[in-house]
């Protein structure tokens, strides 16, 4: 298992298992204290240690959960078996999308991605998918195509065996979005029509063309990014493969023939035939070359992409170089990337002056429809009544469907104390209903705690059991401040009596770098934090606690964590493991432990690149990313507790519906937010409940040595 640490799944825990387990402890105090040092240590009893006699005389709320271990288990058992039902009958339908997804979740529940994915049953099923995605694809069917590919990529993320199947539909698919999003758009309300739904309301053209975003594109500008690539990137991905992946992609491009409604030469047959046939040699000659390629191979290809476009296609240049660049760089990693001339110039117009927002985050549906995921309390949209799930159909009375969420951004933020109409359309009511927000400035809070006191980011019951001690905190980002209010926190719930506390960091997705160090140092007093290193193993930077600014040395901390911590996260609780400052508990985390530097492709600052140089290590040495090929990645917890994709969307619900105040039209108050206590009393979010009984006893345990101590 390399550097992962032994952990046992709860649902993989049989009923007989949970009320057959041998005794390990003779008395309260050392049955705490086994049930903490398993957890801590990530041996795989602890689920054990919990469930026996001893516990439930001790914390009778062990009981309940010992119930709700059985619960899970016997409803995991259950929906397995609904998932063989349910298989059979896709198979017989030939719907081999819904198989997919079928298998998908059997993984999980199985829990092991590479031994199931490798099963001759599971392997029968997704060749025979991937054959029909391949006949898709060769009828120009590309959105089923990628659909099947996309799920077979997931199913294979560790072998990767469907990768560039993947990666060549999804530069396909985005070329048609970004050459000729019309297209994209009647493809998709065609499907919808298929599947029974209502075609999508005409199209809307929003946004910059594609002639705005590859303007000012020069050859250079791609040639000086391979050339930097090629002596800083982490993996050192050869040149030679970095020109065929460009060329690669060029042909994607020639053989995609919806772009011919923005690229007419694209109809032209005989052109298009004796280019993808030069593309193809030129790729076959550069892979064929002996030894390590120079720059001058850069260069040469360059001029050879010239060439052949002159005398073929003609297509503009700037296209071809948008494609061949991000062909290149798509070798390279998912996180380096090209910011290309429009894509500057749009960053610098919504940064520069007084730019501010209404306090919403919104995401782009399935149906194009920009959705609101959730307003920010205290802000304008919050107080005029914006809820989640409303659709914005109009900004400024111009519709919305079809923006992406960049450019709505865009259209939506602007100087502070100006005001934007959003026409809201939502369930159960007929009609746009207009809501007009004047802009503010929008401060951002990371930290949340268990139950929300009022509509402050402020207002909160930091305890998830006070009778205990036990607080709890919620990051959802590292966002500037994410530190200090982290603090805050701690000191007013030291004031209160806190003797263990939770750090969930569940989804989040990372941030600073600054402020994930000095989150650590809240916990580790002294000591390596983090290291970066580049691709000949070399030291390039070092994050170390400063002495005097833990806050937690002596308190039990568990960090809950998951598929969604990432990044920063990551470094924090691969940290906290490794100095023994907290128990982990959860599921393996994302695996993004990588450096991305930016560097511009011109003086004048139009272009720039984004290359990941160095790797983030962690203090003992282990290695947080995913690098190709690598079956171990993330933080392991060290007590793994796997949760069903029902119970997942149940938690998160209800998290999510504790979170907010609901308001009308008018500012006046609708609901008070959801009492969050079923998450804990009822097992509603298993991985919580875990952490919390882990710290009641730990806490109990502490209470009663300390008792009995003369």
């Amino acid at each position: 298992m390399g550097h992962a640490r032994l952990t046992r799944s709860l649902v993989a825990l049989t009923a007989s298992a949970l009320l057959t387990a041998p005794s390990l402890a003779a008395g309260p105090v050392e049955w705490a204290q086994s049930v903490w040092n398993s957890a801590k240590n990530g041996d795989g009893s602890t689920f054990t240690l919990l469930n026996e006699p001893t516990g439930e005389a001790l914390l009778p709320g062990l009981s309940g959960f010992k119930a709700h271990a059985e619960e899970r288990e016997q409803a995991r058992l259950e929906r397995l078996s609904e998932l063989a039902g349910e298989l059979d009958e896709a198979l017989a339908s030939d719907d081999h999308e819904e198989a997919l997804r079928v298998l998908l979740e059997k993984q999980d529940l199985e829990g092991d991605p590479v031994g199931f994915a490798m099963r001759p049953d599971v392997k029968s099923v997704t060749d025979e998918a991937a054959r029909v995605a391949r006949a898709f694809e060769a009828g120009n069917e590309w959105l089923p195509a990628f659909r099947l590919f996309s799920l077979l990529h997931v199913l294979h993320e560790v072998d990767r065996a469907y990768q560039s199947d993947w990666q060549r539909l999804s530069q396909r698919r985005a070329m048609i979005g970004f050459y000729a999003p019309e297209r994209l758009y009647e493809m998709v309300s065609a499907e919808l029509i298929a599947d029974g739904e209502e075609a999508l309301p005409p199209f809307n053209q929003s946004g910059p063309t594609w002639r705005e975003r590859v303007r000012g594109l020069e050859t250079d500008m791609v040639a000086q990014a391979l050339k930097r690539a090629s002596q800083r990137h982490i993996e050192e991905v050869p040149i030679r493969d970095m020109l065929v992946g460009g060329f690669d992609a060029l042909r994607v491009m020639a053989t995609t023939p919806e772009l011919a409604q923005a690229l007419p030469q694209l109809s032209n047959e005989t052109d298009v035939r004796d280019f993808v046939e030069r593309l193809d040699a030129n790729a076959t000659a550069i892979a064929a070359l002996e030894g390590e390629l120079r720059f001058f191979h850069i260069d040469r290809a360059m001029r050879v992409l010239e060439r052949i476009n002159q005398e073929s296609v003609n297509l503009p240049m700037e296209a071809l170089l948008h494609e061949f660049g991000n062909g290149a760089t798509a070798q390279l990693d998912e996180y380096s990337s090209f910011y290309w001339p429009e894509t500057i110039e749009r960053a610098n117009r919504t940064t520069q002056g007084n730019f501010k927002g209404v306090g919403i985050q919104i995401t782009q549906n399935e149906k194009l429809e920009l959705e609101v995921i959730t307003p920010v309390a205290g802000t304008p949209a919050f107080r005029a009544g914006i809820r989640p799930g409303d659709i914005i159909a109009e900004i400024e009375g111009v519709p919305a469907l079809g923006l992406d969420t960049n450019s709505a951004v865009e259209r939506i933020t602007g100087p502070a104390g100006s005001s934007v109409t959003l026409g809201i359309k939502r369930e159960g009511t007929e009609g746009l209903i207009d809501f007009t927000l004047n802009r503010a400035v929008i401060t951002l809070y990371a930290a949340r705690g268990w139950e929300r006191k009022g509509e402050s980011e402020k207002d909160w019951d930091w305890f998830v059991d006070k009778e205990a001690g036990i607080g709890y905190i919620r990051l959802s980002q590292f966002l500037n401040g994410a530190t200090e209010q982290t603090a805050s926190a701690i000191r007013s719930m030291k004031r209160q009596g806190l003797n263990g506390l939770i750090l969930d960091l569940r989804y989040n997705s990372g941030g600073l770098l600054n402020e994930a160090v000095d989150l650590a140092n809240l916990f580790v007093d002294s000591g390596v934090v983090v290291t970066q290193e580049d691709a000949d193993g070399m030291v390039q930077d070092i994050q170390r606690a400063k002495r005097g600014r833990a806050l937690l040395e002596d308190i039990p901390v568990v960090v809950l964590v998951n598929g969604g911590s990432a990044s920063a996260s990551e470094i924090v609780a691969g940290a906290l493991q490794d100095y023994g400052k907290a128990v982990l508990v959860g599921t393996r985390t994302f695996g993004k432990g990588s450096v991305q530097r930016i560097f511009p492709l011109d003086r004048a600052g139009r272009a720039a690149f984004k290359l990941t140089t160095q790797y983030y290590k962690l203090p003992s040495g282990r290695l947080i990313h995913r690098t190709p090929g690598s079956s171990d990645w993330g933080i392991a917890p060290d007590v793994e507790v796997r949760m069903m994709p029902s119970e997942i969307s149940d938690a998160l619900q209800l998290r999510r519906d504790a979170d907010v105040i609901t308001r009308d039209a008018r500012g006046n108050l609708i609901a008070e937010a959801t009492d969050p206590t079923p998450l804990v009393t009822e097992g509603v979010d298993a991985q919580l409940q875990t952490a919390v009984m882990l710290l009641r006893t730990k806490v109990e345990g502490d209470r009663l040595a300390q008792r009995d101590t003369p």
